[in-house]
């Protein structure tokens, strides 16, 4: 009877233990009260022409989830950058899904060949309780 107990308040604790760990390890931190992960990035077609997408994972069902705003900044004569284009979520309504938990893009443009150039994104969340907007900025390198 002894053993029984024991071998019993052992799995107990191997199954206590075990379940803490689990649970531990799949904590996650979300981006925001609305974004649970973001990602962007960018990849070039050749002759300038390049590609920048957007994959969003909302904390829960938007009514509308995606890009709002895209800039293409494009690097001056002096080294600064200024926007190029800009891609608007009015004029390309695709740009924004709907009643979805998870939004994927992508815009092209159409460069000069050996300029550099880099993407920032009004990435856009909207439920019952709100909206956020947070921005995303593509890393300043040449596309």
């Amino acid at each position: 009877m002894k053993k029984n107990l024991q071998k019993f308040v052992s799995t107990l604790l191997l199954l206590t233990t075990f379940l803490s760990l689990s649970l531990q390890s799949g904590a996650v931190t979300r981006a925001s009260d609305y974004f649970w992960r973001t990602q962007v990035w960018a990849t070039r077609q050749g002759g300038g022409e390049f590609i920048v997408e957007y994959d969003i994972i909302a904390t829960d069902f938007m009514d509308d989830l995606g890009a709002s705003v895209i800039f293409i900044m494009e690097e001056q004569s002096d080294g600064d950058f200024e926007v190029a284009y800009t891609f608007e979520s009015e004029d390309m309504p695709e740009l924004i899904e709907h009643d979805v938990d998870v939004a994927y893009g992508c815009v092209t443009y159409e460069g000069t060949p050996g300029t550099r150039y880099y993407a920032t994104f009004g990435l856009y969340a909207k439920n019952s309780q709100g909206n956020e907007t947070i921005s995303s900025p593509h890393n300043n390198k040449r596309i």
